[in-house]
């Protein structure tokens, strides 16, 4: 008797249990009423950084006597004039004449901050003291806070000095550099032109060669040949491309980069300082 109790006690469990996994019939959804489907919100969500302004700010910096040493922030005396400027990379030019940011670099390079509009291109204008060249930075919109911005100034002393200093002074020609802040220019992934000249060609820009920073300038024969420049050959991460940029011709210069047009201004070499276009 007490085994027949067991027995059915098992198979009363047995169907309970089972009878929760019985797929619904018709008749149970009717007892049931409607299913009420909850709507999915695909509402995206807002982006990490919805500020209308950003912080920026830096220091300004040196090439390493190390070439190829980009990041090195080696000292030299303070009193580095930063002129900043408002600019329109979809024209060319500053907004206005009058610097809307001035800053006097401390002892150890320091500068800023400044709230950067991130609808507008920025040019920072760096006046080294004890002779050195003047060099303007141009940014494209700033997309948050930075607080890495660095401005480096051409080398006096050392390996790399020797090599930049055969960057051109010459009022005919402007001398651009093009700095990738991101990555190399890669051919095949990448797609970068200054004045319709092709940079990320095979022959300039291999994955093997690493290159972030193209400098342009005219060898001296005031001809475009768009030849590799001998010097910076063995130079990791650095290319020197034969093309003449005309301070006659008043035509902004125009590059590409992976569907951005930018214009830039020509800058004398001599008696106004070079270029350098920072991409991000």
């Amino acid at each position: 008797m007490r085994n027949t109790s067991i027995i059915l006690l098992f198979i009363v469990l047995f169907f309970s249990v089972t009878s929760c996994f019985r797929k619904p019939d018709e008749d149970d959804l009717a007892k049931k009423g409607p299913v009420v489907v909850v709507p999915v919100d695909t509402t995206p969500p807002p982006p990490i950084d919805t500020f209308s302004s950003f912080k920026i700010n830096g220091s300004t910096v040196k090439l390493d006597s190390a070439i190829g040493s980009l990041y090195t922030t080696s000292s030299f005396p303070p009193k580095r004039l930063i002129d900043v400027f408002a600019f329109d990379l979809n024209k060319g030019g500053r907004k206005k004449e009058t610097a809307s940011f001035q800053f006097v670099a401390d002892s150890l390079g320091n500068w800023g901050p400044f709230v950067a509009d991130p609808s507008i291109g920025y040019e920072f204008v760096l006046k080294p003291t004890g002779g050195q060249r003047t060099v303007y930075y141009y940014y494209e919109p700033f997309v948050q806070s930075n607080r890495l911005v660095y401005l480096r100034a051409l080398p006096k002393t050392g390996m790399t000095a020797l090599l930049l200093n055969t960057l051109p002074a010459d009022d005919q020609q402007s001398v651009l550099a093009i700095f990738t802040s991101n990555g190399a220019v890669v051919n095949g992934r990448d797609s970068l032109t200054i004045n319709d000249f092709n940079l990320s060609s095979s022959t300039i820009s291999p994955a093997s060669k690493t290159g972030i920073a193209q400098f342009i300038f005219d060898n001296g024969d005031k001809q475009s040949s768009g030849k590799l420049i001998l010097n910076f050959n063995a130079v990791p991460f650095m290319n020197g491309i034969d093309l003449l940029l005309d301070t006659q011709n008043i035509t902004p210069i125009h590059l590409y980069f992976n569907g951005r047009d930018l214009y830039l201004p020509k800058r004398k070499s001599a008696t106004e300082g070079v270029m350098v276009m920072v991409l991000n």
